[in-house]
């Protein structure tokens, strides 16, 4: 996401990190007054649906993004239906010969 600071290993995100939830909550906060309420939008039960594709670039998130979603929760009116990708599979080992 635009304008977060890598503050991590291998350039994990930390949540925690500075002005890293400003500028999410920033950004979220945008999405929720100008593309959540779009006819268009996708919607679970009535709820807008937040995808976190890469979730497992961040650390320290929880916190962060329970303050988050509970401020958008806040201004949509409702919740957020929340998709997070699991992380990925670590590689097969390789077969062993019979």
């Amino acid at each position: 996401m635009r304008g977060l600071t890598p503050a991590g290993a291998q350039g994990a995100v930390n949540l925690s990190h500075a002005d890293n939830p400003r500028i999410l909550e920033h950004h979220l906060l945008y999405a929720a007054e100008h593309i959540f309420p779009a006819r268009n939008y996708f919607r679970v039960n009535g709820s807008p649906v937040l995808f976190l594709y890469t979730l497992r670039d961040y650390t320290d998130f929880a916190a962060p993004l329970a303050r988050i979603f509970a401020a958008v929760e806040h201004r949509i009116g409702a919740p957020l239906y929340v998709v997070g990708a699991p992380p990925p599979r670590p590689p097969r080992p390789p077969r062993l010969p019979r």
